[in-house]
């Protein structure tokens, strides 16, 4: 019990489950937006290239030239702001579904942020987020 009568009884568990979470998050969080930025340079790039290929093959060539590459990587792009939005909701334990999907992505080699480096921090995350107390703690957050 706590001295002071304004501290939640739950408070305990709930810093503890935040210490179990906050480092991949913030780890997960911080690649997904360094990989999101890198892509943003390189997504300019793929545009540019596919308005090119429009341009020189004619609009059903180049459309079956660059389509394919283009839907690639709005696929990648869109899987790292899942990941990026998952990261967030694992800093504020909300959300676990999403958590536990953007935990599982950066398993994915294409797919993981920072590509190979996202791979041992999804493991640290999923491992984070399995922990009973930090299950506990999402639960509880999700029903305020």
């Amino acid at each position: 019990m706590s001295d002071t009568p304004y501290e939640s009884p739950n408070a305990p568990q709930s810093a503890n489950a935040n210490g179990i979470m906050l480092p991949p998050a913030i780890l997960l969080l911080l690649l997904s937006v360094i990989t999101l930025l890198f892509e943003s340079v390189i997504g300019y790039t793929v545009i540019i290239d596919a308005l090119l290929f429009l341009k020189h093959y004619g609009v059903a060539e180049g459309s079956l030239r660059a389509g394919p590459f283009v839907l690639g990587f709005g696929l990648v792009f869109g899987m790292h702001v899942l990941t990026l939005i998952g990261s967030i909701r694992m800093c504020r334990l909300s959300g676990y579904r999403i958590a536990k999907a953007a935990a599982i992505v950066s398993l994915i080699p294409v797919l993981s942020p920072g590509y190979v480096l996202g791979i041992p921090i999804g493991i640290f995350a999923l491992i984070a987020l399995s922990r009973p107390e930090v299950k506990e703690a999402f639960r509880k957050n999700e029903q305020r």
